[in-house]
């Protein structure tokens, strides 16, 4: 038995590798930088754990998410093995204290998170460190070409490595198409020879893509049919609380997920999760990262997500034990209309950006020459909205664009509502009323008006409303609100229309303004692409879906699964049929929307804005039928519009 088997053996308690993992460890451990790219339940971390159990010494180990770096710590302390982290969640003293043991050389594995490179002693600290090992996790964040792109990270580690150059590099991620690979490989400096990427093919997932009128139902039948755990994703906290709470109510044990949970709720439920105790959760991207559990049955998609990348990832949480499981998308072409408004709001064009910084300065009456780089003007969030053009999610990409070219700076760079959570359990809540009855009818309104999930994560509330509702003036509530702060009882956080911005340089010439601009443009071609690549996969009824995944991350030439719903024919076909709910939608409603339509092409939201008919839950309702009967479309832009005549 090799020496890397016995510690296979001993710590991990296999008996064998799985594909490419022993020749990633032995590439490793022989001084070399690897790249390494493994789906998801491929068994990345055993890459980095076991090759620096192999080297001896200590590996340092990027991650870009904290919660992937506590799941990993617990894993190793969990087997014996010597590893801590510094973390911007722990005290002062619990870093120096883990540092200090690094450099004394009682741990195997210290977890950082790039930032940490901004620290003065940690990089004074860094050549100190018995290094043998750098593991960058997570290392697409590195590429500008990707999904997630982390500017920290990629900083961070090229100045890791210029100090680092002779302490051998193995990076990991679950996915890369080939330019982020490349991206990746430039930063770190690893060779081509040095690239390992396994096949992306899963034989025993079952993709598929449904459309389904009655998406509740077939969502209950395939929950029913996967004896096992599962796991639903949707792409808000909202939906994850709403939806959970459905299924609650049609008798399955479900929970909700996401991050604005409070940690130890967030504990609780993956671990009655992982212990078999829950049965599904209904998470937003928030849950799964680093958590190994072998037997999901079904992986749901009840929202899209918002790219391929992301939908393989945790699709690929299914089905880890390699017995036949499903990842099923249920389907609604309403989504692809979100997701394209979403894409237009996070990269505005450079008319937007130059329509609004003219407005900017105008409303704030900027010269051109000789102005006070000192003056702070106020964020009106409201004025804005009324004055300034574009939605107030692009202003603030505008303002944040804006900022990072230097043009101006944004205190605070939040710009909305107030924020409000109760951090006081309901029994808690009930005494407190008792107790202090004035602040109490506070909270009480709270409550009502928001419903119990404001004990679980902030929602966003219109100071107005809610003084109305209790009978007290602006000012009045204000002070209440503070005084419940400061007690323990709420968190809360004022709208962000309290801060300011500076302008650091006069108003500057259109020509300046778009040679700064444009790079943000070429990031945003790069996440048109994944878009375009997501909704072609959703939407295709003739290709195999693995064939399609395979391609789009650089696998060209597989063959058919054999056992998707293109393969075996199952899939339903997409909604064109008459349906008898869109003939019960008012004529009222129906009319007006293809009124606006005849005028010109508008996205969901500027439709449901533009109407007066009804209740928006009914315009809605009435938008959805007329799309699955066929007499709206959605249009190659993503814009509704009315269906074309032969």
């Amino acid at each position: 038995m090799s020496r890397l088997h016995r510690l296979l053996q001993q710590h991990y308690g296999f008996e064998a590798f799985r594909p490419l993992q022993q020749e990633i460890i032995e590439a490793t451990i022989s001084g070399k930088d690897v790249l390494a790219v493994l789906p998801t339940g491929a068994g990345k971390s055993l890459c980095y754990q076991l090759a620096g159990l192999a080297l001896g010494g200590l590996t340092l180990v990027v991650t870009p998410l904290l919660a992937l770096q506590a799941d990993q710590l617990q894993a190793l302390t969990s087997r014996g093995i010597a590893a801590a982290g510094l973390a911007s969640t722990q005290g002062v003293a619990e870093n120096d204290l883990a540092l200090h043991a690094a450099v004394q050389g009682r741990l195997r594995f210290l977890f950082i998170a790039p930032e940490r490179m901004q620290s003065t002693l940690f990089r004074n600290t860094l050549l100190r460190l018995p290094l043998s090992l750098l593991a960058v996790d997570e290392a697409h964040c590195i590429s500008q070409w990707g999904h997630d792109f982390r500017p920290a990270f990629r900083a961070g580690l090229a100045e890791l490595r210029s100090l680092l150059p002779r302490v051998p590099c193995l990076a990991l991620t679950a996915t890369a198409t080939a330019p982020v690979a490349h991206d990746i490989q430039t930063v770190l400096g690893i060779t081509h020879a040095n690239y390992f990427r396994a096949s992306v093919v899963r034989p025993n997932l079952r993709f598929a893509v449904l459309y389904e009128k009655d998406r509740m139902a077939k969502l209950q039948a395939i929950l029913c049919a996967a004896a096992g755990t599962s796991i639903v994703y949707v792409n808000s906290r909202a939906a994850a609380e709403q939806l959970a709470k459905e299924l609650q109510r049609l008798g399955f044990g479900a929970e909700a997920y996401h991050a604005g949970m409070i940690p130890a709720e967030r504990s609780r439920i993956q671990d009655a999760w992982q212990q078999g105790k829950l049965r599904i959760v209904v998470a937003t991207t928030a849950f799964g990262m680093g958590i190994d559990k072998a037997e999901v049955r079904a992986v749901v998609h009840w929202q899209l997500p918002a790219h391929l990348e992301g939908y393989y990832q945790e699709a690929g949480r299914a089905g880890r034990d390699g017995k036949p499981a499903y990842a099923v998308t249920l389907y609604s072409p309403i989504e692809a209309a979100r997701l394209q408004e979403q894409y237009t709001e996070q990269y505005p064009t450079f008319e937007n950006v130059v329509a609004f910084y003219e407005a900017l300065c105008s409303l704030c009456n900027v010269p051109a020459m000789g102005h006070d780089a000192t003056t702070r003007y106020p964020i009106e969030a409201d004025v804005w909205a009324e004055k300034l053009p574009l939605s107030r999610a692009m202003q603030q990409v505008c303002l944040r664009w804006l900022a990072e070219a230097n043009y101006l700076e944004v205190l605070p760079v939040r710009i909305g509502g107030a924020t409000i959570q109760i951090v006081m359990n309901p029994e808690e809540l009930y005494a407190y009323t008792i107790r202090n009855q004035e602040t109490g009818k506070v909270l009480t309104a709270l409550l009502r008006r928001l419903g119990p999930t404001v004990y679980r994560y902030p929602h966003e509330i219109a100071l107005k409303t809610l003084a109305e509702d209790v009978a007290l003036d602006p000012t009045s509530l204000s002070s209440k609100l503070q005084a419940l702060v400061a007690q323990g009882q709420l968190l809360y956080e004022p709208a962000g229309d309290e801060g300011y911005v500076r302008f650091v340089e006069p108003r500057v010439k259109l020509s300046a303004l778009r040679l700064q601009i444009e790079a943000k443009h070429t990031l945003g071609q790069a996440a048109q692409k994944r878009l375009m690549a997501l909704l072609h996969y959703m939407q295709s009824r003739t290709e195999c879906r693995m064939q399609l995944i395979g391609a789009y991350f650089g696998e060209v030439g597989l063959v058919p699964c054999g056992a998707c719903d293109v393969c075996t024919n199952r899939h339903n076909p997409m909604p064109h049929a008459s349906t008898d709910g869109a003939a019960r939608q008012p004529d009222a409603i129906r009319n007006e929307i293809v009124q606006l339509l005849q005028t010109r092409m508008y996205s969901y939201s500027e439709l449901l804005a533009h109407m007066h008919s009804a209740t928006p839950d009914k315009r809605a309702e009435t938008i959805r039928a007329m799309l699955d009967e066929g007499s709206i479309t959605i249009s190659s832009t993503y814009q509704l519009q009315l269906r074309r005549k032969d």
